[in-house]
């Protein structure tokens, strides 16, 4: 009895933790360049774009999602910035969203058609520029601070800094990028050894 006990115990454990994990979201990735674009879709019905490059990691868009059949509508949390949607499309077992806005952070205009040719044409490889879906643990990996410049959040302002700049040696000067109030600020500044 105690054994059935401690295995009901596990099993809603277990159950618990997989439910809590479907919940946290629904995440995208369009490759571009040496940079990537990073959607999160919350379960709670947030949003956040989150832009991958070689300078750093960039907060770009965040606010309220809604799902009408296959269209997302995002609308931003910022009140300059306007509502656009995309539509949620599935070819050869991929899962993709089609940017069908032209004023969306979370990307740029390409048709689902253009996309199912493009994957037809070449199953191995993803197309640039579109939100492919991805997994929890790919966008916590690659949307964390892996850069020596921190991470920037844009606020009414401009650029604010939300993490720590770190300073590497290149030649017999170190170098560090530094913010202050606005993105024109943003620059190199040299330091002695």
């Amino acid at each position: 009895m105690e054994h059935n006990r401690t295995f009901a115990a596990f099993l809603t454990i277990v159950l618990a933790s997989s439910t809590l994990f479907a919940q946290t979201g629904r995440y995208f990735k369009a490759e571009h360049g040496v940079g990537a674009t990073y959607v999160r879709l919350g379960a709670d019905g947030s949003y956040r774009v989150i832009d991958r490059e070689h300078m750093g990691i960039f907060l770009t868009d965040e606010g309220r999602w809604k799902k009408s059949e296959a269209v997302i509508t995002f609308s931003p949390k910022d009140p300059k910035k306007s509502s656009y949607q995309a539509v949620e499309n599935e070819h050869n077992g991929k899962t993709f969203l089609a940017i069908t806005s032209a004023d969306a952070d979370a990307g740029i205009v390409i048709s689902a058609e253009d996309v199912n040719r493009d994957l037809d044409a070449d199953p191995a490889h993803l197309p640039g520029h579109v939100l492919f879906k991805i997994s929890a643990k790919t966008y916590e990996t690659e949307t964390k601070q892996t850069y020596p410049f921190g991470i920037f959040d844009r606020n009414a302002d401009g650029w604010r800094k939300i993490a720590i700049t770190l300073i590497e040696p290149l030649g017999e000067r170190r170098h560090c990028l530094f913010r202050t109030a606005r993105l024109s600020s943003l620059r190199w500044a040299w330091l002695s050894p």
